[in-house]
């Protein structure tokens, strides 16, 4: 069992960002003023299961301080065969949660206005 874990965490682990989609995230999800910055966050590469009852693969980006936290409650949503449609960085959605949330994307870091317009959002 304890291989088993091992090749998950090899496989699925937190990854470091490419230059490129760093590139991508200052077009669309990060900005000057985040409390974050792009090359601190970690890409992870989740397992999870389609209303179709399929296995699938999904990325989402985090800070690395909640990665482990977050790759051990998808794992367990995953093992419950719990059902998401889909599991993309909003990034393919330009930054929009409202086109991200049309398509009932899972998603997580996105540094944006909280609708207040006071404070800054960066889940």
């Amino acid at each position: 069992m304890r291989s088993i874990l091992l090749l998950f965490l090899i496989v699925f682990g937190p990854k470091t960002l490419t230059p490129e989609f760093i590139e991508v995230m200052k077009r669309t999800t990060w900005r000057a003023g985040c409390p974050v910055a792009p090359s601190e966050l970690r890409l992870l590469t989740l397992p999870y299961w389609d209303y179709e009852e399929r296995s699938r693969e999904g990325e989402l980006i985090v800070n690395p301080s909640v990665a482990d936290e977050v790759d051990a409650i998808f794992r367990e949503l995953y093992e419950k065969k719990f059902p998401i449609e889909k599991m993309r960085p909003i990034e393919e959605y330009g930054g929009s949660d409202d086109r991200s949330m049309e398509a009932n994307n899972t998603s997580a870091f996105n540094c944006r206005d909280i609708t207040d317009g006071q404070s800054t959002s960066i889940l």
